[in-house]
């Protein structure tokens, strides 16, 4: 016969699609927030699944979900938008991409007063970390060393009267 198909010409069915009926003229793609499994799927559950926690897929047909970046996380499933993807908060941090939860920073480091850090910075001298934050030693006390929770006190008989002192010298 002129002008009929034969099975020899139907094709497969590309990852990030499916096809239900035989027959069909084209396929189905998988929706946002949901990549391909494999060639020759069937079914939308067996062609397609939800992308992982700390993903996200904002096209259709695809067969890989998008990363969030690094600085940000995403405990959901299936999520359609980069807007799923949310910074860490103050004192925590996430150095790798694709993730769903951030690490919270090690005594004595804080992420600088910013949200969506993918690091944590050691306190400088004449600082020390409280509540995830590097704050100024407080007058009469100095700190000569970094990445520390407390300041240190002067001598008895000497006083500081300035904030933020890195050594004892600096004691009168």
């Amino acid at each position: 016969q002129t002008g009929a198909v034969s099975e020899i010409d139907c094709k497969a069915c590309p990852s990030g699609f499916w096809v239900t009926d035989k027959g069909a003229i084209r396929c189905n793609a998988c929706i946002q927030g949901t990549r391909g499994t494999g060639v020759s799927k069937t079914t939308v559950n067996s062609g397609c699944i939800q992308c992982e926690q700390g993903k996200y897929l904002d096209q259709v047909g695809q067969i890989e979900c998008k990363h969030c970046s690094a600085g940000k996380y995403n405990p959901n499933i299936g999520s359609i938008k980069i807007d799923k993807c949310i910074d860490c908060d103050l004192g925590q941090y996430q150095k790798s991409t694709g993730k769903h939860e951030c690490k919270k920073c090690e005594p004595g480091q804080s992420t600088s007063g910013k949200t969506g850090s993918d690091s944590c910075l050691l306190c400088d001298a004449g600082k020390y970390e409280r509540d995830r934050n590097c704050h100024e030693c407080e007058s009469g006390r100095y700190q000569d060393g970094l990445g520390l929770t407390e300041c240190k006190n002067c001598s008895v008989n000497y006083y500081l009267s300035e904030l933020g002192k890195k050594t004892s010298a600096e004691c009168k």
